[in-house]
């Protein structure tokens, strides 16, 4: 039996997606942009958008599936253990942590002999109030961390797709926010020459940066097969668009 060649062996090789001024203009010219939103701003949009995604947005080598849902399990494990700790402390220890919350100045008795020597002169009950909040906090946050590792359990794969399930998730958001039309995967009819083929306006936008990854259009078809699945299962949508506005300066509204 032969061995696999290294060839066959190795990782696909995934690149920064970095398009040049040229084909950020052409890509912006092949969308039908909202009505408020001008051809310059939408360059500038893509531009800023490729550089989020290279600081923050997880272009670069992929992590195994495997991974991701042990990280994710383990964080979810913690909080779960935080809420059950909650649970079990005493009223008089809870009555001592929001003394502190709060931020309440103790006096000391020193006649007493009390462990309970160091008290404060008031409840605490804002300090309980706050402690709820954060508990509600951690426990709304480990819900959705569950459905989360439910999303990561359903998936599977090579390794290196995930790179690529990643950058449609990122495009998907931008191409509605370039369009405010809802990104769908099309494929041409019978009537058209190679019916089945993939076409639309969200594929050609996509076409460039797949290609900058990638260095080839193998796979996008699969990969946008997989997006679509994904999102009928209810991946959690990109969120990059949003901590871009929120990161760079250009796009941050002025304070008044």
């Amino acid at each position: 039996m032969k061995s696999p060649s290294k060839k066959a062996t190795k990782l696909a090789k995934v690149h920064p997606v970095r398009l040049t001024p040229f084909q950020i203009d052409k890509v912006a010219r092949g969308l039908e942009l909202k009505q408020e939103l001008s051809h310059d701003v939408a360059c500038t949009t893509i531009k800023d958008w490729q550089e989020e995604r290279i600081k923050y947005g997880g272009s670069g080598s992929p992590r195994p599936y495997g991974d991701l849902r042990s990280e994710i399990r383990k964080f979810q494990g913690s909080l779960l253990q935080a809420c059950q700790a909650y649970r079990r402390l005493s009223r008089t220890a809870l009555h001592e942590i929001a003394i502190d919350v709060e931020r309440l100045p103790r006096f000391s008795d020193k006649k007493s002999r009390s462990s309970l020597a160091i008290f404060a002169m008031t409840a605490p009950s804002k300090g309980f109030d706050e402690i709820e909040r954060l508990m509600s906090a951690v426990q709304a946050l480990a819900q959705t961390t569950a459905r989360t590792v439910t999303i990561y359990s359903t998936i599977g794969g090579r390794p290196w797709n995930i790179a690529n399930n990643l950058l449609l998730l990122h495009l998907a958001e931008l191409y509605e926010h370039l369009t405010g039309k809802r990104p769908v995967r099309k494929t041409k009819s019978y009537k058209d020459k190679m019916p089945g083929r993939p076409s639309g306006e969200f594929y050609d936008f996509v076409v460039p940066f797949w290609t900058a990854q990638n260095r080839t259009l193998r796979g996008l078809d699969g990969a946008l097969k997989t997006w679509t699945t994904l999102r009928k299962k209810g991946a959690s949508p990109s969120k990059l668009l949003q901590t871009m506005f929120q990161r760079v300066s250009r796009w941050q509204k002025p304070t008044s």
